[in-house]
This record gives C-alpha cells, sequence and structure tokens, in this order.
C-alpha cells in the first residue's frame, strides 16, 4: 500500500508540528549519516525548532571543524572570483592597450613608407620597389 503526497503546507496543530519535527529530524539524520559514510562526506546540518531550541548534526567530531571549513571554503571562493573578474579586465586593458600599440605602429608604418623625400620628389615606397 502506497502513502499519499503530502501537501507542503504548515501545520496549524502545535502536537503535531512537534511530532511531524521530531519525525522527520529523525528521518534527516539517518539520511546525512548515510551519505557521511557511503559517500566519504564531511556533513553538518544545524536547525533551531520552533522554540529556538538547537538540533545539530556532525559527521565529524565537532561541529565547529565543518564550520570553519566552510567558511574558509566561501572566503576562498569569494577571492577566486574576484581574482578572476581583475584578470579578465587586466587582461581586457592589455588587449587594448596591445590594439592601440598596433594600430600607432602600422600608422607609423604607413607615414614611412608613404613619406615623400624632399629631395627627389618621390615617395620611400616609390624607392624602394624601383631597387
Amino acid at each position: 500500500m502506497a502513502r499519499g503526497k503530502v501537501q507542503m503546507r504548515r501545520i496549524e496543530n502545535t502536537t503535531s508540528q512537534q511530532v511531524t519535527f521530531s519525525k522527520r529530524w529523525t528521518g534527516l539524520l539517518k539520511k546525512v549519516y548515510e551519505l557521511s559514510v557511503l559517500g566519504n562526506a564531511k556533513v553538518a546540518v544545524i536547525i533551531f525548532s520552533q522554540k529556538g531550541r538547537l538540533h545539530e548534526f556532525s559527521s565529524n567530531s565537532k561541529i565547529r571543524k565543518t564550520i570553519d571549513r566552510y567558511c574558509r571554503s566561501t572566503n576562498d571562493a569569494a577571492t577566486y572570483q574576484a581574482n578572476m573578474e581583475q584578470y579578465i579586465l587586466d587582461g581586457t586593458y592589455k588587449k587594448v592597450y596591445i590594439q592601440t600599440q598596433m594600430e600607432a605602429i602600422r600608422t607609423m608604418s604607413w607615414i614611412l613608407l608613404n613619406r615623400r623625400n624632399p629631395t627627389d620628389g618621390g615617395s620611400a615606397r616609390a624607392k624602394s620597389e624601383q631597387h
């Protein structure tokens, strides 16, 4: 016999809420424990009940180790993202700088090749093509 689908809505009856919380917390702990063992994962779960009571689980002996690792990881991720954004900006600036320098070299080359020599009335390109 299959169970019916549970509607996701708030339970109004306080006793039913507490019973559901307790059962679901137990089920969640079982799944988290299985994940930590089968997947060799470091897991931490923190939940505050309606009355403000702390419920926690950690696959490490101390939940603080997992929380510290999480904090380092998120800081590392934020630092990595900031570094990547700066790297992209630096690359964009360098690309624009190189394009500007290349355009300046092309312009100078064109000027030098097409400049007229006042003594012979010809261009430097014309002279180089004759020889």
